[in-house]
């Protein structure tokens, strides 16, 4: 068992000594010897214990070990911090003896209560910081500050708009985000921002809608096509070069669109719908730089909530990131002013 001294002391040299004093003489009505002095002088309590000398100290100590000092606040001057440090010594069962608070931290009762004091006194803490954190985003959302981390607009490239209705015929016949991104030499980023950002992109191909002579429809996919005894390959490219099916009774074959794909969705590349808003409007909007706030004072009505535009704008990838580089760089710089 190793007895150590720890002092966490100004640079007054009376605070030293009558620390020192008080550790060595309450170390000889124990009849122990301190083995070592542990000493941070001049270092603010407020600092982790890993940035002082008593970060090495309970590193250093071993089960049974016993740390002296002369009282509670030495070891720190923040609540969650000293909770920290007794809890780490009681689970590797070190002792800690304070002079003039006369506590002793270890396997005792007074130890229980203690622990049991701190660990609810640290939960009422994580709960209060959990509830200012949560007023304080509300405050942002309703300044209109959108939330949470921008969508990567780096890796977007500038293109034309004959490149665009490229990228739309290749997603609508089913081509896959990657692999137009592939064909095109464009970052799969880019190819899902501007299918969200195009006003005529009806959706990724799911299948076809195939109606038969008789009356029958069936909604054909990859993966059903066989129990269908059809092929979709045959059926994709009778659609895309109008070949007459009726030889095999099908009257007509219509494309069924969907707005995401796996794929789509696993980039976010979404875009919004609310049948309540116009979403031309909210893009000229935001092009004119108008934030949240200015928007909602325009459109919003008893039958449209701020949220419902809030949401609106942040969960499109188009509008939002150009939101973010417009309207709400306004919020932010009002915020700093005030």
């Amino acid at each position: 068992m190793a007895v150590y001294g720890y002092l966490r002391v100004s640079s007054d040299e009376q605070d030293v000594n009558n620390q020192k004093t008080g550790v060595v003489d309450f170390a000889k009505s124990k009849d122990w010897d301190i083995s070592d002095w542990i000493v941070d002088d001049g270092v603010s309590g407020t600092k982790d214990p890993e940035k002082r000398q008593l970060g090495i100290l309970m590193k250093k100590c071993q089960k049974g070990d016993i740390i002296v000092c002369s009282e509670l606040s030495r070891l720190g001057r923040k609540m969650l911090m000293v909770m920290s440090i007794l809890e780490y010594c009681m689970k590797n069962e070190i002792m800690i003896y304070t002079v003039k608070d006369n506590y002793v931290l270890g396997d005792n009762i007074q130890s229980t209560v203690l622990a049991f004091a701190f660990s609810l006194a640290a939960q009422i803490e994580r709960d209060m910081i959990a509830m200012r954190t949560k007023e304080a985003l509300v405050v942002r959302k309703r300044e209109g500050v959108l939330l949470g981390a921008p969508r990567n607009i780096q890796k977007i490239s500038r293109i034309s708009d004959d490149i665009m209705n490229q990228m739309v015929k290749m997603a609508e016949e089913g081509i896959s985000i990657s692999s137009i991104a592939r064909k095109l030499n464009f970052h799969r980023i880019t190819v899902g921002y501007y299918l969200a950002k195009s006003k005529t992109f009806k959706g990724v191909l799911d299948g076809y809608n195939i109606e038969y002579f008789n009356g029958t429809t069936i909604n054909l996919t990859k993966r059903n096509a066989t129990e269908y005894g059809l092929y979709y390959k045959h059926i994709s490219d009778a659609y895309q070069s109008g070949k007459d099916m009726s030889f095999i009774g099908i009257k007509s074959i219509s494309p069924n669109y969907r707005a995401t794909s796996k794929e789509y969705e696993r980039d976010n590349f979404t875009k919004s719908d609310n049948p309540k808003i116009d979403r031309d409007k909210i893009e000229s909007f935001i092009l004119n730089d108008m934030t949240i706030p200015d928007i909602f004072n325009i459109i919003g009505n008893d039958d449209l909530s701020y949220d419902e535009v809030y949401d609106y704008i942040s969960g499109d990838t188009y509008l939002s990131n150009e939101y973010r580089l417009r309207g709400q760089l306004k919020c932010k710089s009002k915020r700093v002013r005030g």
